[in-house]
C-alpha cells in the first residue's frame, strides 16, 4: 500500500526532478523570467486517429509578482492555491467536471514583473480518453477492427498511461521554473490598474488559433483588485479600466485564482467588470474548484451577420457552445458599433431533426452591464442591446433567427411598434 495519495507521490518525484533541474541550471544568471529557457511543447495527443479534437482551451497565466519563490516541496507550501490549481488541471484521472477534456490545450504563461508579454513555459494537450472512448476502443479490439482496436491488446492503453504521467510531471516541472528565484517588488492592494498583469494580458494575444474556444485561469493575489466604496463604484471603475486597457480575451470564461480572496473588499465586483469589458466572463473567485466550473463544449457553431436597431444595423457575431446536456457554454453575443463588446449567454438548447431552439436562461443577458447590481432592470441606449434580458432563436446549419427581447420594454424610444432587436446570420 503507498503511504502517500496519488497527487503527493507524483509531487516527491518531480520535485526531486526540480531540485536538478535548477542546480544544473546556470547559475551565473538571475533567477524569475529570465531564466525560463524554451517553452516546453506536449502535442502528440492534440490530433490522434479516430478521436475528435477538443473543443476548447485553456491558458494558465501566472503574475510572476504574486508568486512566493521555492524549490521542490517548499513550492507547494508557499503557494497552495497554484499548485492545486496547476496539478488538478494536469490530472488526466481526477475527473473533475470543469478541469481539462480530453486532449484539450493547457497553455502555461508566466506574466513578468515589467508588464511585457507573457512568456509561454508550457504548452500541450491532455493525453486522455474520454469513457465513451474508452468503450469504442475496447468494442473494436475486441472484434479485432477499427483505428482503437489496439487499446485492449495493451498498445494505446500503456501509451496513454504514460503519456498522462509525462504530462503531470512536464506541468509540475513549468511551474517549479515559474518559481525559481525571488521576485523584486511587492503586492499592493488595489494596484491592479497599475499593475504588471494588466499590462501584460493587453501585450499579446494568448488565444491560440484553431484550438477552441478560450479560458483562462489567473494566478494573482485578489487584493489587487480595487474595491471603491460600494459595488457599484467598484463596477464602473471596473468597466472604465478595461475602456482605458483595451484587453480582448476574445470571448473567454475566467478564474481568479490566489491569496487575497476574503479581503479584496469589493475587488471581485471590479474584476467582474473590468474582464466583462474585456470580452471575458468572471466564473470563479479564490481557488480553483473545477466541480463548479462548467463542462467543455462538445458542439460549437458561431454565425455572423447583423443585429437590427430600431435605427440602425451592427455587425453581429453569435458563438454558440453547449455541452453534452445541451447546456449552453462558451457562448456570446458580439456585437460592433463604436467598440466590439461581448455578452455572455447562459441557457439551454432543444433540438429535433436538424433544427435546434435557443431560450435564455434569468443570467440577466446584457444586464450584465449594468454598473448597478441592484436586482432592478435599467433600460438606457447606454448599455449594450438597450439593457434587454431574453435572447430566443432557431438555429440550424444554415442559419440562426431570432430575437432580444425584455418583458419589461414594450417599444423603443421612437419606434413604437418595435418590441425586439432581431437578426438573421448564417454560419462563418
Amino acid at each position: 500500500m503507498n503511504a502517500f495519495p496519488r497527487s503527493n507521490r507524483v509531487w516527491i518525484a518531480v520535485a526531486a526532478m526540480a531540485v536538478a533541474v535548477t542546480a544544473c541550471g546556470d547559475k551565473g544568471q538571475p533567477g524569475g523570467t529570465g531564466d525560463l529557457g524554451q517553452p516546453v511543447r506536449l502535442d502528440d495527443w492534440c490530433r490522434r486517429d479516430g478521436l475528435d479534437e477538443a473543443l476548447r482551451q485553456t491558458a494558465v497565466v501566472i503574475d510572476e509578482r504574486a508568486v512566493r519563490p521555492g524549490q521542490g516541496a517548499e513550492l507547494r507550501t508557499a503557494n497552495p492555491e497554484l499548485f492545486a490549481l496547476v496539478t488538478g488541471l494536469a490530472d488526466a484521472g481526477a475527473g473533475q467536471v470543469g478541469a481539462l477534456a480530453p486532449r484539450e490545450r493547457l497553455s502555461i504563461y508566466l506574466a513578468p514583473t515589467d508588464g511585457g508579454a507573457p512568456r509561454l513555459i508550457l504548452s500541450g494537450c491532455l493525453p486522455a480518453m474520454s469513457a465513451q472512448e474508452i468503450e469504442v476502443a475496447r468494442a473494436a479490439g475486441a472484434a479485432g477492427t477499427g483505428g482503437l482496436s489496439t487499446y485492449v491488446t495493451g498498445g494505446l492503453g500503456q501509451e496513454l498511461e504514460s503519456a498522462r504521467q509525462a504530462f503531470q510531471d512536464a506541468v509540475l516541472l513549468a511551474l517549479s521554473k515559474a518559481a525559481r528565484a525571488p521576485v523584486p517588488g511587492s503586492i499592493s492592494a488595489g494596484g491592479f490598474t497599475d499593475g504588471n498583469l494588466m499590462s501584460s494580458l493587453g501585450s499579446a494575444n494568448l488565444v491560440i488559433d484553431g484550438a477552441g474556444v478560450p479560458r483562462f485561469f489567473l494566478f494573482t493575489n485578489l487584493r489587487t483588485f480595487p474595491g471603491g466604496a460600494d459595488r457599484t463604484a467598484a463596477r464602473q471603475a471596473g468597466f472604465a479600466a478595461a475602456r482605458e486597457a483595451e484587453v480582448n480575451l476574445g470571448g473567454a470564461d475566467v478564474v481568479l485564482v490566489g491569496p487575497g480572496a476574503s479581503s479584496a473588499g469589493h475587488g471581485r465586483d471590479f474584476a467582474q467588470a473590468f474582464f466583462l469589458g474585456s470580452q471575458g466572463r468572471v466564473l470563479g473567485w479564490g481557488g480553483a474548484a473545477f466541480n463548479a466550473l462548467p463542462a467543455a463544449p462538445v458542439e460549437v457553431r458561431t454565425y455572423t451577420g447583423e443585429i437590427v436597431y430600431p435605427a440602425d444595423r451592427f455587425p453581429m457575431r453569435l458563438v454558440i457552445g453547449r455541452d453534452a446536456q445541451n447546456r449552453l457554454v462558451n457562448s456570446w453575443l458580439i456585437v460592433r458599433s463604436d467598440t466590439e463588446l461581448a455578452t455572455p449567454i447562459g441557457g439551454s438548447l432543444t433540438c429535433a431533426e436538424g433544427v435546434c431552439r435557443l431560450v435564455s436562461d434569468r443570467g440577466g443577458l446584457a444586464q450584465q452591464w449594468s454598473p448597478d447590481p441592484d436586482p432592478e432592470p435599467e433600460f438606457t441606449p447606454d448599455l449594450p442591446l438597450s439593457g434587454l434580458r431574453n435572447i430566443e432563436a432557431e438555429l440550424t446549419r444554415e442559419y440562426a433567427r431570432g430575437e432580444i427581447s425584455d418583458p419589461h420594454v414594450g417599444s423603443f424610444e421612437g419606434a413604437p411598434g418595435t418590441r425586439s432587436l432581431t437578426f438573421n446570420l448564417t454560419p462563418l
